[in-house]
């Protein structure tokens, strides 16, 4: 039988009653380590490293798997049904409610599926995926980055939208190359969303090689790694701050 942890993941989350709770916290941490090893694992295959680790999250899962639904984090996985049912959200009354049913509240650090989004040209991909990847995986960081994680079948602008609405800070690496190919559909984007000004302190801008910044992204400070003054590793520590900061909301 195929054993689907994301399924078991988002089955065993449907069972956590609240978000302050040790249960959700418990989850909340076994959840990022289980995702970032089964990154680690497409990307370089599978070690015996990376399958003790793994074997090390399931154990702390499968107790909390079994108080909540009554059978183990493996059997959800394996797509097994729990014996318990879900507890059902409780809706809230009429004087709770906000005005504006359509509105949507403004996103919390637990509803991002990442916490950056890659904006970068192919051309400069290998700098981009040996080096920036690499350096922000290694920090813990879950990282959204176009070759592996956007969906097939999907354009471009679409895969762009989803990447940047299910990640906490997007991170535009500005080369000549990325103004040639990206820049055009970049600002299609910039102009649909709510945020064209980028109130909410979502994007970082990173200038990775000596080029003309385009007019509506010179408003912004950005990292700049043509600038000698500091070390690689003092200029990534400065986009770590920055990434792991909350968004403006």
């Amino acid at each position: 039988m195929t054993i689907n942890y994301e399924n078991g993941l988002q089955t065993l989350e449907s069972f956590i009653k609240s978000e302050d709770s040790d249960d959700w916290r418990d989850f909340n941490a076994n959840k990022e380590r289980l995702a970032n090893n089964l990154r680690r694992e497409r990307r370089f295959g599978s070690t015996e490293t990376l399958r003790n680790e793994r074997s090390e999250i399931i154990d702390n899962l499968n107790p909390l798997a079994l108080k909540l639904t009554g059978i183990s984090f493996t059997d959800l996985a394996m797509g097994k049904t729990p014996l318990y049912a879900a507890p059902v959200p409780e809706k809230p009354t009429a004087t709770e409610q906000l005005p504006g049913e359509a509105e949507q509240p403004a996103p919390t650090q637990n509803d991002f599926h990442y916490d950056v989004f890659i904006s970068y040209s192919s051309k400069d991909g290998a700098w981009v995926q040996n080096v920036l990847l690499n350096y922000l995986e290694k920090q813990g960081l879950r990282v959204c980055i176009d070759y592996r994680d956007f969906e097939i079948g999907v354009t471009t602008l679409g895969n762009i939208t989803n990447a940047t609405k299910q990640s906490r800070k997007t991170l535009i690496v500005m080369t000549p190359n990325w103004l040639e190919s990206e820049w055009a559909t970049f600002e299609r984007f910039l102009l649909q969303t709510r945020s064209p000004a980028n109130r909410e302190r979502r994007f970082l801008l990173l200038l990775q090689q000596e080029t003309e910044i385009p007019e509506h992204l010179q408003i912004f400070t950005y990292l700049d790694l043509t600038d000698r003054q500091l070390t690689f590793e003092e200029q990534m520590q400065r986009l770590l701050k920055a990434i792991r900061t909350p968004p403006t909301m």
